[in-house]
């Protein structure tokens, strides 16, 4: 095919094709593999951490859960007759999920997901109220540790970019090593 060509034409396409040769076989799959690499370890711990976190916090409110009740009944969003089910219901919820999310049970995360919404949004409203309250996150020694609901606030958002992060990563694994249709090698072999 190069010999209809001039010979001066002939040199930069033959380096060209060459470069992404030896760019689709050797540089890009060690980039992928080591992007991989360190997305699969980031995964795992932020996987732990999260599922954990949640098992801590659901177990410490199962611990007292009058104490959480009461934590519900200061933010004034639910009714009295609901605060119960509440301050029982949401702490196992968030155990279950932290133990669905160590074993890969599929809606584990999605739960994770919009239980941090939901405090957010909780929080958020606290914070636009002005409410000096203790937040429910864990236990009132936490809270004072923690100092204000806003520290919680911003801390939910950094749990949510971390859920979002282990969302995004796995779509991404069911598409394959690099993205759908992408068709990269990802080894030398």
């Amino acid at each position: 095919m190069l010999t209809d060509t001039d010979p001066a034409e002939a040199r930069p396409q033959a380096a060209a094709i060459a470069v992404t040769a030896a760019a689709g076989k050797k540089i890009r799959p060690r980039l992928i593999g080591r992007w991989e690499g360190f997305t699969a370890l980031l995964s795992l711990f932020l996987k732990w951490s999260l599922a954990l976190l949640f098992i801590y916090a659901g177990a410490l409110k199962l611990k007292d859960p009058r104490a959480f009740a009461q934590a519900i009944g200061q933010y004034g969003l639910v009714p009295e007759a609901i605060i119960p089910v509440l301050a029982l219901g949401l702490p196992v919820l968030e155990v279950l999920a932290g133990l669905g999310l160590l074993v890969n049970i599929r809606c584990s995360l999605g739960a994770i997901l919009l239980m941090l919404l939901m405090f957010i949004g909780i929080l958020g409203y606290a914070i636009a109220a002005d409410l000096d309250i203790d937040c429910g996150c864990f236990t009132a020694a936490d809270l004072a540790a923690r100092s204000s609901v806003k520290a919680a606030f911003f801390q939910d958002l950094g749990f949510l970019a971390a859920a979002l992060f282990l969302r995004w990563r796995r779509r991404v694994r069911g598409r394959g090593p690099v993205g759908r249709g992408q068709g990269l090698v990802i080894s030398d072999q």
